[in-house]
């Protein structure tokens, strides 16, 4: 199944922020490694801002394809403590790209408040 455009734009932003870091990161020179055209990217991602929501909104996909239905019969306890193992291991695969947002986003103060306003 071929990726849609705003999917190879995440899928490229992660691997880029992993090598460049957040701050290297050129939007042209991420929709040239997408292979998708300036003026789709511009409009799913208008600016770094836009960008940083769809990779994070990305990250609560991944933690909530993982979610299984619980059972309710269960204790709250268990319950909680299998959602968070779920979210830690959906987070797996993206520590690097994490890491180096942490980092990086540490230094930009309205990124990092964006980054937390777009936390779910």
């Amino acid at each position: 199944m071929a990726l849609s455009p705003q999917d190879k734009l995440v899928q490229t932003a992660f691997t880029l922020i992993e090598r460049d870091g957040w701050a290297g990161l050129s939007m042209l020179g991420l929709a040239k490694a997408a292979k998708i055209k300036v003026a789709d990217l511009y409009r799913l991602a208008p600016d770094k801002g836009a960008l940083l929501s769809l990779v994070l909104a990305a990250l609560d996909r991944d933690i909530v394809e993982r979610l299984t239905e619980q059972d309710a019969r269960a204790p709250l306890r268990d319950r909680v403590f299998d959602a968070v193992l779920n979210a830690f291991e959906a987070m797996g695969p993206r520590k690097p790209v994490m890491r180096v947002l942490f980092h990086d986003l540490r230094r930009d103060p309205a990124a990092w408040a964006a980054a937390w306003r777009g936390l779910r």
